[in-house]
């Protein structure tokens, strides 16, 4: 009888909790700051917890502890690092992780802009399609003026222009995905390199 493991196995819970998490990270996209700040603080307690269980644990539990911890606080520090300007190969300096240009690639699909009176905050209907020219009027689409971009000078209603996503939430958003992603592909290598090891005994 052939008892070797399957290298891969993902129950029907962990598929679950896996796209719950996602739906989450991918929310939080256009949640308020302090939504992110919550998100970061459990990934941190996460890490904490991974770092644990691998240290106490025993058998497969503490192998995928051990691969997502490893692969999670490796990358947050080396995409820190890469920000920070510290990663260097001869002359040329890698001031972020490639995973992030793709990502940054994608939110020009989903940007849009707001605008928005400045006096009263009332924002102007996206059916006007509002645009600004090159002399930072605001104009609707058949041209008429609704306002000036900035500081008014009292004859024009001053507009401020909102990006949505802002780009600071949607980058950190998309690195704690880039590295929930990574370490969870990393502990589910590192069970596979288990099971292929104990294969490997029994035969």
């Amino acid at each position: 009888m052939d008892q070797r493991q399957a290298l891969l196995r993902i129950s029907i819970a962990e598929a679950i909790a896996v796209l719950t998490i996602l739906c989450l990270l991918i929310g939080a996209i256009w949640a308020p700051w302090w939504v992110l700040e919550v998100v970061f603080f459990v990934v941190a307690m996460v890490a904490l917890l991974a770092i644990a269980i691998a240290c106490t644990a025993t058998g497969e539990p503490r192998t995928f502890a051990a691969g997502f911890a490893i692969m999670l606080v490796g990358y947050l520090v080396l995409s820190m690092a890469m920000h920070a300007g510290l990663v260097r190969l001869s002359a040329y300096y890698f001031n972020k992780p490639p995973m992030t240009d793709l990502w940054d690639e994608a939110y020009e699909l989903i940007r849009r802009d707001v605008y928005k009176y400045r006096d009263d905050g009332q924002a102007i209907p996206s059916s006007l399609e509002p645009y600004k020219d090159p002399q930072g009027y605001i104009l609707d689409k058949q041209g008429n003026v609704l306002g000036i971009h900035g500081v008014t000078d009292g004859k024009l209603r001053g507009v401020q222009i909102l990006s949505l996503p802002a780009a600071s939430t949607y980058l950190v958003v998309g690195e704690l995905l880039w590295a929930l992603s990574l370490s969870y592909l990393g502990g589910k290598f590192v069970i596979g390199f288990r099971r292929y090891q104990e294969n490997a005994r029994k035969t």
